[in-house]
């Protein structure tokens, strides 16, 4: 494409854009103008048609359907609250064990493991190891 039609293009697209504001602007003599609105329904004076409010705190039961009904009925006294739900849940969770992924192999004892491989030299310390509990109480 030339140069000459990509600034006609430009120019016709931001002419465009600017016909386009100026159809979405007021003036300053704007007034709204006065909607006449209905204070009922039309159709409220039909037959059969009932204008009062829903007692939605039940709604279920429109459906008269029993089975929805003890359905329901059961969720409601078994519901707990959320964070006894939790505390349920991650109690359960805390007894799984970690998976262990399929190469793993599986052994009755540590003699089991399998070195996979070895990074680097093992160190060598010139001090004997401490248990965990020793270096918790010397902090």
């Amino acid at each position: 494409m030339r140069r000459e039609d990509v600034t006609m293009v430009y120019r016709v697209a931001s002419l465009g854009l600017l016909l386009l504001a100026y159809g979405c602007t007021v003036g300053p003599n704007y007034q709204r103008s006065d909607v006449p609105v209905a204070s009922t329904w039309k159709e409220a004076s039909q037959s059969g048609i009932d204008t009062r409010s829903a007692e939605l705190t039940r709604w279920w039961t429109a459906f008269n359907d029993p089975l929805l009904n003890s359905l329901i009925e059961r969720a409601v006294h078994s519901n707990l609250d959320l964070r006894q739900a939790e505390a349920r849940i991650r109690e359960l969770l805390s007894t799984l064990p970690n998976i262990p992924h399929e190469s793993v192999p599986v052994g009755h004892d540590e003699s089991a493991n399998v070195e996979i491989r070895r990074w680097g030299a093992k160190p060598e310390f010139d001090f004997g190891p401490k248990d965990h509990v020793d270096l918790g109480t010397q902090l």
